[in-house]
């Protein structure tokens, strides 16, 4: 039995171990159909590098309820694979897949060396990248900048699901369009967010990059989460920007 790390993970037929600390966790679901396809998380090792895994729905009975958000687990038996299925949630070249064999032990973290949180905000360097979007989802972090439109959309059920788009500026500086379905435009209070100064920074986590004639736009799924200022570099960076900004500009938070 070897204990592996993210960055020795292979497609090698052998039973390993790995210790990941469950980041984020979903059901999968399409926005459209409402299909239910199983269960995902982001996995983090102790040197702070994330994977996704994955569980089928067929399977998801045996793990619903014993994974938990937050905790520590070591995963013993696994699959890995190419990252080939759509809406993978990391930036590695391999996923695990979880299946009926597989062993999970809760485990400590009593050195404190398991982060938090996994974001990859690199994706933003590669939007001309047709067919890393196919199976990729990406992280973005920035300022809300507007209200662009608020639509719904007509389910098979015969049902409606909401949608915003909003406008942001990302902290590269880049113009950038998301669509949030309902389920997470209602985790923010967008109105509020706008009108605060400082701006706050707002994470969008777990987002499908949609390519048009007219440019890259990103669009949410059942992966995807925000945050609102939360405790990380990537924060502070954004606030400076703003901030150099808003002194460039000899306002005081009200640019727009």
């Amino acid at each position: 039995m070897n204990l592996l790390t993210v960055n020795r993970i292979r497609p090698i037929n052998e039973v390993h171990t790995i210790k990941l600390r469950i980041s984020r966790l979903w059901d999968c679901v399409q926005n459209i159909s409402e299909l239910r396809y199983g269960i995902a998380c982001i996995g983090i090792d102790y040197q702070g590098n994330g994977i996704h895994v994955q569980i089928f729905e067929s399977l998801a009975h045996l793990f619903r309820g014993k994974l938990i958000e937050g905790h520590i687990y070591q995963f013993t038996d696994f699959r890995v694979s190419d990252a080939e299925i759509p809406d993978i949630s990391t930036q590695t070249p391999y996923i695990i897949f979880l299946h009926a064999n597989t062993v999970l032990q809760q485990a400590s973290d009593p050195a404190g060396v398991y982060a938090r949180h996994f974001f990859d905000f690199t994706g933003e360097n590669y939007f001309d990248d047709e067919k890393r979007w196919e199976v990729h989802l990406t992280d973005v972090i920035g300022v809300i900048k507007s209200i662009t439109r608020y639509t719904y959309s007509l389910l098979p059920s015969g049902s409606t699901v909401g949608k915003k788009d909003i406008r942001i500026m990302t902290l590269r500086g880049r113009g950038l369009d998301i669509t949030l379905y309902e389920r997470v435009y209602n985790t923010l209070d967008i109105p509020m967010i706008i009108a605060s100064r400082p701006r706050p920074a707002v994470i969008f986590a777990g987002m499908r990059v949609r390519q048009f004639y007219t440019g890259v736009s990103l669009c949410s799924t059942s992966a995807s989460r925000t945050y609102v200022n939360l405790d990380i570099p990537e924060t502070y960076r954004v606030h400076s920007m703003y901030a150099r900004m808003d002194e460039a500009n000899g306002t005081h938070g009200n640019h727009d």
